[in-house]
C-alpha cells in the first residue's frame, strides 16, 4: 500500500497535468521543495498552484522576463493589473523594488544586450560619473559586477 506522501503527491501531480504543467516536464528543470509543503500541510491543489507559480517565475527570470515590480512576482514583465506572488497563502506582502533596485536592473539588462556601453568612457567630474551625453551615473554593485545607473533628480 502507498504511504500518504505517495498518495498526496499523485494528487498534486494530477492537479499538475490538469493545467497542462505535467511534473515530469518542469520538476527536472527548477525543482520545487514538494516534501517541505507535504509537511507543511499544504492541500495537493494548493502545492500544485504554487508549483505552477515558482515554474512560471523561474522560467521568467531565465528569459528575463520577471516582473521588474516586485520581487517575487510571478507574472511576465510588463504584465496587465496588480503584481501576484508566487506565495499563495496571503502572509506574503511582495516587497516593492526601490526605484534605484530597478532602475539596475533595468540597466544592467540593457547592458547585457548592448555591446556597446563602455564603463571606460565614463568621466569622473567632482566626485561624480559622467556619460559621454552628459548625464550623471551611479556605480552600483549588483550580482558581483558594477553596473552604473541614473538616479533622477528631483
Amino acid at each position: 500500500m502507498a504511504d500518504a506522501y505517495q498518495i498526496w503527491l499523485k494528487e498534486v501531480k494530477d492537479a499538475l497535468r490538469s493545467i497542462n504543467m505535467p511534473m515530469e516536464d518542469w520538476q527536472g528543470v527548477w525543482p520545487f521543495a514538494f516534501s517541505a509543503q507535504y509537511k507543511a500541510g499544504t492541500k495537493p491543489d494548493d502545492a500544485a498552484l504554487k508549483a505552477n507559480r515558482y515554474w512560471r517565475h523561474e522560467q521568467n527570470k531565465s528569459l528575463k522576463q520577471d516582473c521588474c515590480l516586485t520581487l517575487d512576482c510571478w507574472l511576465p514583465r510588463g504584465h496587465q493589473g496588480e503584481c501576484q506572488s508566487c506565495s499563495i497563502d496571503g502572509r506574503e506582502e511582495p516587497r516593492l523594488m526601490s526605484s534605484l533596485e530597478e532602475a539596475a536592473r533595468h540597466l544592467l539588462d540593457s547592458i547585457s544586450e548592448s555591446p556597446n556601453f563602455n564603463p571606460n568612457k565614463l568621466a569622473r567630474v567632482a566626485g561624480q560619473f559622467i556619460t559621454p551625453n552628459g548625464n550623471k551615473v551611479h556605480p552600483v554593485q549588483m550580482n558581483g559586477r558594477t553596473v552604473y545607473v541614473t538616479i533622477p533628480e528631483d
